[in-house]
């Protein structure tokens, strides 16, 4: 798919250069995800402030470079998306090898009950960040 669509002629005269986010906008706004590294800024986190597991994985940042057009367009936000694509394989692929041998099930507590306090957690979404924050 990524060669028929990612290079078709056709694709990239209606995606290039059409809706472009420049950094400051999209840092002014609030953009997250793949439509913030779409303009060019480095910034994922699952490896700038990683949850979860991710801390496991080695796996790239894809950023938009303005290939097919200038940086920050469409095109740029579907092709990191591309490329993110390739980066889940590789966090999949290491996950997978990760999973212990035997019965898995019996390491998970039938009950889980989290610390007292105060707890905050954020996770990446495609427009804005999603904050969890528990008293």
């Amino acid at each position: 798919m990524n060669g028929l669509l990612s290079y078709n002629k056709i694709f990239i005269e209606r995606t290039a250069n059409i809706g472009v986010i420049p950094v400051d906008v999209a840092i002014n706004y609030g953009v997250s995800g793949p439509s913030l590294r779409g303009s060019g800024i480095k910034w994922d986190i699952r490896k700038n402030d990683p949850y979860s597991i991710y801390n496991k994985f080695d796996f790239d940042i894809p950023v938009g470079e303005g290939l097919a057009g200038t940086l920050g367009d469409c095109w740029d936000r579907y092709f990191v998306r591309v490329l993110e694509i390739e980066q889940s394989l590789r966090i999949l692929e290491q996950a997978i090898a990760q999973i212990p041998e035997g019965d898995v099930t019996s390491a998970i507590p039938k009950r889980v009950k989290p610390n007292e306090g105060i707890s905050y957690a954020r996770v990446e979404n495609p427009k804005v960040n999603l904050d969890f924050y528990c008293q």
